[in-house]
């Protein structure tokens, strides 16, 4: 039996893996892109970026023509190797080698949400948890507003939409900052991508979490 699951638990993973997408004439960033083919394949996840010396992350244009999710993340993490990628426990995380750099692999020791809240003020209970201050503070980190995330199947919509946690969560204990989203996105049933970004410039560190949905 133990054998059985393991074949199914991989077969799953194959099957997730091997969605198809498509990006045809899409111009914008590699994080713009990784969203737009999560959507697409109807996998929930997060990316992680970190910009340096007040660096601008580069807009490019793709064309990717009904191919694997797993093969479209491996294009990307080629142009761009901070996107390099795992999926776990039925959720892509791109720039997980970054995490000990941020925020993201700080513990939260718990903190008690409400069934439909808004995934903004979700994340703010995270932010604003005892153990995820004190590491912004550590790191002399500012937070900045989120941006505004996009909604279509293709992920190139420019639409927005009202992000809530549908199913309730009552608590997240014990879990790293980059889990416990993770988890919020598992709630809702339907697909969720947080984006993290990081940001150093003149001297000033800041930091961002905001939330890309179909």
């Amino acid at each position: 039996m133990l054998w059985c699951g393991f074949f199914r638990s991989e077969s799953s993973k194959q099957t997730a893996l091997d969605r198809t997408i498509s990006l045809k004439n899409f111009h914008g960033t590699t994080a713009d892109a990784v969203s737009a083919m999560l959507a697409q394949a109807r996998l929930s996840g997060g990316i992680v970026t970190l910009s340096d010396r007040c660096a601008q992350p580069d807009q490019l244009p793709l064309n990717l023509n009904e191919i694997s999710i797993r093969n479209g993340l491996d294009q990307i993490a080629n142009i761009d190797h901070s996107r390099a990628w795992i999926f776990s426990s039925g959720q892509i995380l791109v720039g997980n080698q970054l995490l000990k750099k941020t925020i993201l692999s700080k513990t939260v020791g718990e903190v008690v949400f409400k069934g439909g809240e808004p995934l903004s003020l979700s994340t703010q209970r995270l932010i604003q948890s005892k153990e995820v201050q004190q590491q912004v503070t550590r790191a002399g980190l500012q937070e900045l507003s989120p941006s505004l995330g996009f909604a279509g199947v293709e992920g190139q919509s420019g639409q927005t939409t009202s992000h809530s946690v549908d199913q309730p969560v009552k608590r997240v204990s014990h879990k790293q900052l980059y889990e416990a989203l993770n988890a919020l996105a598992a709630a809702r049933g339907r697909v969720s991508v947080w984006h993290y970004e990081q940001f150093s410039c003149g001297g000033k560190q800041s930091f961002r979490i905001s939330w890309t949905v179909e």
